[in-house]
C-alpha cells in the first residue's frame, strides 16, 4: 500500500475477493466452502463462511 501511495490515514478502502472454490452462498456476504478442490486443503475450513473467516484474521491484522 506504500508502494502504491494508498496508506492514508484514516482511509478505508473497498475490499472485495474472488474464492474460485464451491461454496454454499447463504447471503450477499455469507458462503459456506462445500469441499477443497484443485490439490488444496486446509483443516477447520469445509462448511465454515469464508467470508467470516477472512473478516476475522483481517481483523486480527488491522490496526483500526
Amino acid at each position: 500500500m506504500r508502494k502504491e501511495g494508498l496508506n492514508k490515514p484514516n482511509v478505508r478502502y473497498p475490499l472485495g475477493f474472488t474464492f474460485s472454490f464451491p461454496c454454499r452462498q447463504e447471503g450477499l456476504a455469507s458462503a459456506r466452502l462445500s469441499t477443497w478442490t484443485k490439490g488444496f486443503t486446509c483443516s477447520g475450513v469445509v462448511n465454515e463462511d469464508v467470508v467470516k473467516l477472512l473478516q476475522t484474521a483481517i481483523d486480527e491484522k488491522v490496526i483500526y
